[in-house]
């Protein structure tokens, strides 16, 4: 999954324009699937999923709208209706509700391309698969 060294963090938000772009295909970093947080003036901390084994998200789910697909957990849009009890739930503040597209987001490891690690000018995040 993914790995931080936030010691390396200079808090450029890099990973989250790369991932408003891969998934909404514009540059919108409040839009993003992981979250960067201010701490202090040089100090950051990302809010992000873990796509925990037994995920509380996935449980507090009562519409089957979160599974698994090779061990990162996914949001179905379709079977989503905007509840908020996943969002409840996530014990990393990972999930939002997007109102444009009707439907909880959060990362899913861009279906294993992660964006943020490929462009993070910092090398500050891994992913171990």
């Amino acid at each position: 999954m993914l790995k931080f060294d936030m010691d390396k963090c200079v808090g450029c938000r890099v990973c989250e324009t790369v991932c408003s772009s891969y998934h909404l295909k514009e540059f919108a970093p409040n839009k993003a699937r992981l979250f960067v947080n201010n701490k202090n003036e040089f100090e950051f901390s990302i809010d992000y999923c873990h796509h925990c084994e037994n995920a509380p998200c996935k449980k507090a789910c009562d519409y089957d709208a979160i599974y698994y697909k090779n061990d990162i957990l996914y949001i179905d849009e379709n079977k989503c209706v905007r509840c908020g009890k996943c969002v409840e739930a996530c014990p990393y503040d990972a999930i939002q509700i997007d109102k444009k597209l009707e439907s909880a987001i959060k990362c899913d490891l861009c279906d294993g391309e992660v964006w943020c690690v490929k462009y993070c000018p910092q090398g500050v995040i891994k992913y171990d698969n």
